[in-house]
């Protein structure tokens, strides 16, 4: 499902005022016999034929932006690439959340968070489990505890295998072209079908993340990985501390290298994925108290700049921790709103030179191009150029509830006479950005968008915010 902001396009029609009073009507000028000086019959002062007293074509008297609202236009919205890397170990199956196991409770929050920015057209999902699914079959889950350990499956992501990076299983839900809402019904149909085994190869699942990001093509700094998981990372055979070993069937003392910590693998997993520009986000499934550290870790770590050694104390944790559904549907919530950055590209060569419904020609300009906001209840919102006429740079600095904003992105710190001056450049006016304020009215909260979209209209001077009192 192909998506895109809806951008208006119109034009005031300029009626040319006649000096020949030839109608008798008051000597004001004009024939349509009424006592103003236009040469329409509505009783006011200019000349567009509606009901109030200013230069626009509407019946409102603020002269605002839906004087241009005449036709339809597109222009790409920017879309932001998720993949979602799932815990599926025997843990987040034997461990619950009220009624329901880890397991359930993380498929509904993805569900929930997959179909409401797809339906929005804002994020466009992948998703793949780890242990692989290619190895979490019936047969496997009906052996004995002591049976599954002694072949204990820590097959990563799509049995990615490090020494063989190109030979790899193809992800669980691949990326698909563009958001469509046959990508959620693909995952939502998956999350149910997909089993669960063994232990938790996050380090090996990270390293086949940045390889399949890769090898996809998929565009850095625009694209992340949100790994949910209830516990630290394992499945490292030559790890040898018992310290950092759990007990490999449940209820024993009996240990297996393979359930040994495997945490500097994992961190430097992360490192490298956010080394390359695919942020990772982390969030931990339950109780996962006693591995805070390493999921803190690898959140950290997965969301560094540069390279480093250890992670620096903080008041907050880098991860995500939800030990309860409201909490899980709310980090991956959170999560999402994060990456969402509401800036669109307007491709100026696609607007039409000429106004259909008018005639006239479009003045295709930087500084004449106005946004509207529009509520998920109905009406418009405007929102305005964020760079105050000959004073403050467009920096968002001026934005409140009431003065809702927005700036070009080439032209970030440049005051609108900047604009002004900018004219038709449109290398200087090729992409918008909402700001912060009114770009919430874009991001999913409870599962619902305050705004359905945002619409833009060019051909009409542009409303600039308002300097702060």
């Amino acid at each position: 499902m192909a998506n895109y902001l809806y951008l208006l396009l119109g034009l005031m029609l300029a009626i040319a005022c006649s000096d020949d009073n030839t109608s008798g009507d008051a000597g004001d000028g004009d024939a349509d016999g009424d006592t103003d000086s236009d040469s329409s019959t509505d009783g006011d002062s200019d000349t567009d034929g509606d009901s109030d007293t200013d230069s626009d074509t509407d019946a409102d008297s603020d002269g605002d932006v839906d004087q241009c609202a005449d036709i339809d236009w597109n222009v790409d919205l920017k879309v932001i690439n998720m993949l979602v890397l799932l815990d599926r170990s025997g843990s987040m199956f034997e461990n619950e959340l009220g009624a329901d196991t880890y397991a359930e409770v993380v498929q509904a929050a993805i569900d929930n968070v997959v179909q409401s920015n797809t339906d929005a057209g804002v994020i466009n999902f992948a998703l793949n489990v780890f242990p692989s699914a290619a190895v979490c079959t019936d047969a496997y889950r009906q052996l004995p505890a002591q049976d599954k350990d002694a072949i204990v499956q820590c097959h990563a992501a799509s049995r990615f295998d490090s020494e063989n990076p190109d030979t790899y299983d193809d992800p669980t839900v691949p990326f698909a072209a563009d958001v469509s809402v046959d990508t959620y019904n693909a995952i939502s149909g998956a999350l149910g079908e997909v089993g669960q085994c063994g232990g938790t190869p996050t380090c090996m699942s990270l390293e086949w993340a940045l390889q399949y990001l890769q090898d996809e093509g998929m565009p850095a700094d625009d694209t992340y990985v949100l790994l949910a998981t209830d516990g630290a990372p394992n499945c490292n055979p030559d790890a040898g501390s018992p310290a950092t070993c759990e007990p490999s069937i449940p209820g024993t003392t009996v240990q297996s290298s393979l359930q040994c910590l495997d945490d500097d693998c994992s961190y430097n997993a992360a490192m490298e994925l956010a080394l390359a520009g695919y942020e990772v986000f982390v969030v931990g499934i339950g109780a996962t108290e006693t591995f805070a550290t390493v999921l803190d870790g690898l959140a950290f770590y997965g969301q560094v700049e540069a390279p480093a050694t250890e992670v620096p104390p903080s008041d907050d944790p880098y991860y995500f921790p939800a030990d309860n559904a409201d909490a899980i549907n709310s980090a991956f919530e959170s999560i999402t709103n994060l990456v969402v950055d509401c800036e669109y590209e307007v491709n100026w060569s696609t607007v039409p030179d000429i106004n259909e419904v008018t005639g006239e020609a479009v003045e295709k300009r930087c500084d004449s191009v106005n946004l509207t906001g529009t509520p998920t209840g109905g009406g418009l919102v405007r929102i305005y150029y964020s760079g105050v006429d000959g004073e403050n740079p467009a920096n968002c600095d001026n934005e409140t509830e009431d003065n809702l904003g927005w700036y070009w992105v080439e032209m970030e710190g440049a005051t609108f006479d900047d604009v002004t001056a900018a004219g038709s450049d449109f290398t200087s006016c090729a992409r918008i950005q909402l700001c912060p304020l009114a770009c919430n009215k874009m991001k999913t909260i409870e599962g619902v968008r305050e705004w359905e979209t945002v619409s833009a209209s060019f051909g009409c001077e542009a409303s600039v915010i308002p300097p702060v009192e």
